[in-house]
């Protein structure tokens, strides 16, 4: 998906993605969540500039196939994910597509 296309839809678009996991690594697992991070594009939230770097809040809702994410305070398309995240998940055995938080 293009930054263009997203902006047809109105959602903000992040590029070169990964999902990550917040939290404390000692503390309780309920205490840890999973975010995204990545290149984010026509955020609402004007601190946030085209290409700016964002760390999402927890995500609520995650779609592989049809690359969206919707986190505690907005919903974001997802463009391409980072190389390196696409990589880990290849290791694992699994695709982007097959991704499930």
């Amino acid at each position: 998906m293009t930054t263009q296309e997203s902006s047809k839809k109105k959602m903000p678009l992040i590029e070169d993605w990964a999902v990550i996991t917040r939290g404390d690594p000692y503390s309780a697992p309920e205490l840890r969540y999973a975010a995204v991070v990545g290149k984010v594009y026509g955020h609402p939230d004007f601190k946030f500039e085209d290409g700016d770097p964002i760390k999402t809040s927890r995500i609520k809702e995650f779609n592989g196939k049809e690359l969206w994410v919707k986190t505690e305070n907005t919903r974001y398309d997802l463009g391409n994910p980072n190389k390196m995240f696409v990589e880990y998940l290849k290791d694992k055995g699994k695709k982007v597509s097959d991704y499930e938080i």
